[in-house]
C-alpha cells in the first residue's frame, strides 16, 4: 500500500533520466560521446527522497551509458538517516558546517569540482 509520501516520490523517480535524456538529445552528435556526469545533490532531512532517487538510478540503465559521479552536500544539521545512503552511493560527501541553505551548499560543491574529471555538471534536489 502506498503511503501519500510514497506515492509523491514515485512520481518523481523518473526525474534523473529525463533530465539526462533531455539533455543528452539536446545536444550536437560529438557532444554526446563526452558521457562523464557530475550529479550535485545538496541534502537536508531527505532520506526519503534520497533512497527513491538512488534506487531509482541503481535500475536505470544510465550508468551503462554514462560516468556518473554524484557530490553530495549534506547539511550538518539533518537528523535522519541522509548521510549513510548518500555514501553508499558515493564518497563525495561534503558536510556543510557553518553555512546553511541551498545556495550554499551548491557553491561548496562548485568548489570541490574538478571540472577537468567531468563533461557535464547537474544540480539536483534530493527529492528528485
Amino acid at each position: 500500500m502506498y503511503t501519500p509520501t510514497q506515492k509523491y516520490y514515485s512520481r518523481k523517480r523518473t526525474s534523473i533520466n529525463i533530465l539526462i535524456d533531455v539533455t543528452m538529445n539536446n545536444l550536437p552528435p560529438y557532444v554526446k560521446n563526452m558521457t562523464s556526469v557530475t550529479i550535485i545533490v545538496p541534502v537536508k532531512d531527505e532520506a526519503v527522497g534520497l533512497k527513491y532517487l538512488l534506487e531509482n538510478l541503481s535500475a536505470s540503465k544510465i550508468s551503462i551509458d554514462f560516468d556518473i559521479d554524484f557530490i553530495f552536500v549534506i547539511d550538518d544539521r539533518t537528523s535522519d538517516d541522509s548521510h549513510r545512503i548518500a555514501s553508499e552511493f558515493s564518497d563525495h560527501i561534503i558536510d556543510q558546517e557553518e553555512t546553511y541553505g541551498k545556495g550554499d551548499a551548491m557553491k561548496r560543491a562548485i568548489t570541490h569540482l574538478d571540472l577537468k574529471k567531468t563533461n557535464f555538471v547537474i544540480f539536483l534536489d534530493a527529492d528528485g
